[in-house]
């Protein structure tokens, strides 16, 4: 991810990606929205959520593949638009 922070160009994919190498609270925060915890396997289910954009998947397939109807946070949501344009090339 960081080799993507020094490449990019483009404000918004330097800010999500910034915050997701810094911000330590992430992963709980993103088991708060998905699993309604943070006990310890939520946060490592949620870090699974943030491969998906970056291997051509969403966060739709990831919610629909675990059953939760819950929505996205507004990272994830900010995280999939600002990845799609960097990986896009490289996904299909």
């Amino acid at each position: 991810m960081l080799s993507l922070l020094r490449l990019t160009k483009n404000d918004m994919a330097k800010a999500v990606i910034e915050r997701l190498v810094s911000d330590d609270t992430l992963r709980q925060e993103l088991a708060r929205a998905y699993f309604g915890d943070e006990a310890e396997e939520s946060p490592k289910k949620a870090k699974t959520l943030l491969r998906a954009p970056s291997s051509g998947g969403s966060s739709k397939d990831w919610r629909d593949e675990r059953n939760l109807t819950c929505g996205d946070p507004a990272f994830v949501s900010e995280f999939q638009k600002a990845m799609r344009p960097l990986l896009g090339p490289f996904i299909g």
